[in-house]
This record gives C-alpha cells, sequence and structure tokens, in this order.
C-alpha cells in the first residue's frame, strides 16, 4: 500500500505527461529518474489506476466499518420509537412540567415538551438546594412497574450518539462515487484505449467490480432503512430531521438515560445511609435504656459513694454533732458518775458480745455513657404536595 500511495504522489501530471511523450531523441540522454518518468508516462490514466487499486485494497474493511454504524442508528431510532417503559417515562416529565407551570397561560397544560428539557432535569433544583426536578422523577418512576424496562429498552443510545448522519452519508457517497468513475474508466478504456501486452488492470477491476456489487447493494439498503427510520424518530419527537444531527439526537437520550442511572444509584444510596443513621440511634437508645435501668438497680450502692441518699445522712451527722457541741458542759463528777453506772450495767467481759465490723464496701467502678456518635444527614425526601421548585 504504502508503494502505491508513494507512486501516486510522485507520478508525473497531465503536463509533465505531454512533454515526455513529446520527447523524441534518446532516453539514454534523460537521468534515472526522468526515463522512470517517462516510463510511467506510457502507461495509460497511471494516476487514476493507482487510486483505484488503493481503493480496491480498502473497499471491504471500509463497508464493514460503516455497517456497524448505520446498525447503531437505526437500531436507537426503532428503540425510541417502540420502547413503551420509555412513554411511561416522559408521561411522568410532562405531568411534572404541567405541575411546575400550573396557572401559566402560555406554557401551561402542554401537551408535549421538546427533548432538550431532559437535559434541564437534574439542573432544576429545589428552593432549599437539596434535591432536584430528576429525584423526583426517578422515585416517580421507581413506581411504575411499566417503566422499569427504559433502560434496557434505549441500550444502543450511547453508540448511535457517538455516529454522525451527515459524516455516514458522505462515506458511502465517496464509495458510491469511486465505484461508479471505476466502472467508467473501464467502459472508455475499452473504447479508446489500445491495449498494451501484459496489462491486465482492466480485468482485474472488471472482477472487483462484480465481487462488490453484492457488498454496495447491501451498503446502500442499511444506508436507506437508516435514512428513512431516522426520519421517522426525528419527525416522531417534534424535530426537524434536516436540521438535527443524529450525534445530536442521540446523545440527549444517551445522556439521560446516564443521569437516570447516576441518580438511581445516589437515592440507593442515601436511603441506606439513612437506614444506617436510624439503626444506629436504635442502637444509642437501647443503650441508653440499659444504662438508665442499671443505674436504678446499684442506687444504695451509688448512695454509699457519694449518692443522694449518701448526702442525706451526712448532712443528718453534721446536725447532731452542731447540737451536741452547742450542749451545756457537764461536770467532771457527773461524768464520773455516769461512767460508773455504765460499767455496772455492761455484762461480764465473757459474755460481752464482740462488736460487728461493717464490712467495705465494694468499690463500684463508674460507668461511663459513650458520647452520642456523629451522623450525616441525608437530603429529606421530596413530598409530592410540598415541593416548590424554581
Amino acid at each position: 500500500e504504502q508503494h502505491l500511495r508513494t507512486m501516486r504522489d510522485f507520478a508525473p501530471d497531465d503536463k509533465e505527461v505531454a512533454t515526455l511523450r513529446a520527447y523524441k531523441g534518446k532516453l539514454d540522454r534523460f537521468s534515472k529518474a526522468d526515463q522512470f518518468a517517462y516510463e510511467l508516462s506510457t502507461v495509460p490514466k497511471f494516476s487514476e489506476r493507482l487510486t483505484a487499486l488503493l481503493f480496491q485494497m480498502h473497499f471491504q474493511s471500509k463497508v464493514d466499518e460503516i455497517k456497524p454504524d448505520l446498525v447503531a442508528i437505526i437500531n436507537a431510532s426503532r428503540q425510541l420509537k417502540s420502547s413503551q417503559g420509555f412513554r411511561a417515562v416522559l408521561r411522568v416529565i410532562l405531568q411534572v412540567g404541567n405541575k411546575l407551570n400550573e396557572g401559566n397561560m402560555r406554557i401551561g397544560g402542554a401537551t408535549g415538551f421538546k427533548i432538550s428539557f431532559l437535559t434541564k432535569l437534574e439542573s432544576t433544583r429545589t428552593k432549599d438546594n437539596k434535591s432536584n426536578l430528576l429525584q423526583y422523577v426517578v422515585k416517580k418512576v421507581q413506581n411504575l412497574p411499566d417503566a422499569a424496562s427504559f433502560i434496557s429498552d434505549l441500550k444502543t443510545m450511547s453508540q448511535a450518539a457517538r455516529v454522525s448522519n451527515q459524516t455516514l452519508t458522505e462515506e458511502v457517497n465517496e464509495i458510491k462515487t469511486k465505484l461508479q468513475d471505476i466502472k467508467s474508466d473501464i467502459d472508455d478504456n475499452d473504447e479508446t484505449v489500445e491495449m498494451i501486452e501484459g496489462d491486465r488492470f482492466q480485468e482485474v477491476m472488471k472482477d472487483f467490480l462484480e465481487s462488490s456489487a453484492s457488498s454496495l447493494e447491501e451498503l446502500l439498503s442499511l444506508f436507506e432503512t437508516m435514512k428513512t427510520e431516522y426520519k421517522e424518530v426525528v419527525t416522531f419527537f417534534g424535530e426537524d430531521p434536516v436540521k438535527m444531527r443524529s450525534d445530536e439526537f442521540f446523545a440527549v437520550f444517551s445522556d439521560f438515560v446516564q443521569s437516570f442511572q447516576r441518580t438511581e444509584i445516589a437515592i440507593v444510596k442515601a436511603k441506606e445511609a439513612e437506614e444506617e443513621r436510624e439503626r444506629r440511634e436504635q442502637q444509642r437508645e437501647e443503650r441508653k435504656r440499659l444504662l438508665q435501668k442499671q443505674g436504678k438497680s446499684t442506687g444504695v450502692q451509688s448512695a454509699s459513694l457519694g449518692g443522694p441518699q449518701g448526702f442525706e445522712d451526712i448532712t443528718q451527722m453534721r446536725q447532731k454533732l452542731r447540737a451536741t457541741k452547742s450542749s451545756p458542759l457537764v461536770g467532771r463528777r457527773e461524768i464520773d458518775e455516769r461512767q460508773g453506772a455504765s460499767h455496772r450495767q455492761q455484762p461480764p467481759s465473757a459474755h460481752r458480745k464482740r462488736p460487728e465490723i461493717i464490712p467495705r464496701p465494694q468499690q463500684i467502678s463508674p460507668v461511663v455513657v459513650p458520647p452520642p456518635m456523629q451522623f450525616s444527614v441525608n437530603e429529606e425526601e421530596i413530598e409530592d404536595d410540598n415541593e416548590t421548585f424554581f
């Protein structure tokens, strides 16, 4: 292939060919390069033949490259028109839009909307900026069984969004034109060009035209189907098929599907986070109740460690001590008489009861209540009747 391209690029043009052919002298006076150029000038339509050979080399690969793009547009067009799930989604969006524009005499009560509105759902946010219109639509759609399949219905959108129908039209027309040019050159050569001994170009090109006819026919059939399907789907959605390129058209739906899936995932994660927050809150409340229950069961021990009852006993003791200090003093004799009387009243030491030692209260380690855990607060759920956009 590279040799063919190099020869085509350096082949003599028509003016040089005319000059070389007009020369009648000896060829040994030419340089090697000029002698080679002279030999090339003797080949009829040399540059055109090289172009035809290069086209032959890449014909089938080019056709195989174009076919999937044509099929992508055909399938995407049919999916958009036939998906009942997507129609259910569009109905929800229309209902939401009419609710938002309720009371607007110009756009309220609409029967449809431009497809560009699909790209604005995510950017239309609530007043508190905690949610957007697409999240509201996704939550509504999740409750519709007939809309559940619309994501899988529109699986070809991303592929079709990478293809331009204008580019495909140019490529198909180029293939068709070059094949027609080759056929015309062969027909003209049959009538006007004298055959050169060993020249098999026309034979090779005729075989190529015959073998490529079926591939070209299949390609042109797909191309016509693509044009028909694309025109129908663009018109179906109220757009102009002449002005609207296929990559722009399908990109709207591809972006919407991707945004819808992102929002679905975000809603699921937010719900899981909220459930986890509630679960931890319940655990915290349960621990709190358990600690309160344990505190009631250890009230006596808490009093000995300085609890409310303990403080009350200490206060009474202090009052008695103060009363003793404030009582009138008694004499030494009276004290001795009292002590003697007490000794007389005491039983013999053998029968004296040993004083009972109160055991040391067991140390109770204070229970440390863990601080409440910090949780992230998720966005509030959107309420049907209280939601306000714009």
